[in-house]
């Protein structure tokens, strides 16, 4: 009987695991508890009590039993306090684990979204200049087209005073240099020029009311090209500045989808990360 108990000692040595050697002298103290009708105690100080309480009541059969079983129950103890150690500090390090590659995940979603965030505000910086500008080029030209609309009306329907051969060689200059180069002077030069011109043609000029209304309408000529030449700038300018508040709405809107985005899939890290903790923590709550 001692050759096969040996026997299969080394059996249960040398081809159970730790756990399930722990699993069967478990189980077979638990039927060892059993068998003196007391349920098997989780604990040391579980194991004392029983041990103490027969004591007291004077119960030597069961005391006996007891510290029969103190040894293996002690050895069990010793191997459940070693297994739960090394479940804890495995899941303390799974848990080191998933915190140190969630960080890593999170600084590269945020680093990316810092980034994508960066270049749009730096394009909407440069089309909040193109917009300032296309805002300057518009009330320029807008002043400069108001002021030619204003006199245009003035000549083909009233008369003014003297006249100013500077001031309309300006004016035909202005004209050619805005047909050929777009280019219009300013408003205040413009201006001054156009009153000059506007002076010298009143009647006290003229032979006759028709030489007078001729020259009017030549001179009303001369602005309506550079009228058309700003209406033209200023279509073209309201355009840019249209274009320029548009496509700074779109890159808003992008940087607001771009949040949506990053709040997603900060969220779904998160979540992936706590999923896992909580999976182990389920494991180790039902080795207990």
């Amino acid at each position: 009987f001692d050759s096969f108990t040996q026997t299969m000692e080394f059996y249960y040595q040398n081809f159970y695991t730790d756990a399930e050697r722990t699993a069967k002298a478990t189980e077979n103290l638990r039927k060892a508890f059993s068998s003196i009708n007391v349920e098997m105690p989780q604990t040391n100080q579980g194991f004392r009590a029983l041990v103490e309480s027969a004591q007291a009541a004077g119960n030597d059969v069961l005391l006996a039993n007891l510290l029969k079983l103190a040894p293996a129950f002690m050895q069990i103890s010793e191997a459940a306090n070693i297994s739960v150690q090394a479940i804890t500090k495995a899941f303390q390090d799974l848990n080191a684990s998933v915190e140190a590659e969630r960080s890593a995940t999170l600084s590269r979603i945020t680093s990316s979204y810092n980034s994508l965030v960066s270049g749009i505000n730096q394009q909407i910086s440069a089309l909040e200049t193109t917009k300032q500008i296309a805002e300057e080029n518009v009330n320029s030209i807008k002043s400069v087209f108001d002021l030619l609309t204003n006199e245009i009306n003035n000549l083909r329907g009233n008369i003014r005073g003297q006249s100013s051969s500077s001031a309309m060689a300006f004016i035909s200059n202005a004209a050619l240099t805005a047909q050929t180069t777009g280019y219009l002077p300013s408003q205040d030069e413009l201006g001054s020029a156009i009153a000059t011109v506007t002076q010298s043609l009143g009647s006290q000029n003229f032979a006759n009311q028709l030489e007078m209304r001729k020259a009017n309408l030549s001179f009303a000529a001369k602005l309506e090209i550079l009228r058309g030449v700003a209406g033209n700038q200023l279509s073209i300018a309201e355009r840019q500045l249209m274009s320029a508040n548009d496509q700074i709405e779109i890159l808003k809107q992008s940087i607001e989808q771009s949040k949506n985005q990053y709040d997603a899939d900060v969220e779904r890290t998160n979540s992936y990360y706590n999923q896992i903790i909580e999976k182990a923590q389920l494991q180790i709550d039902a080795l207990d």
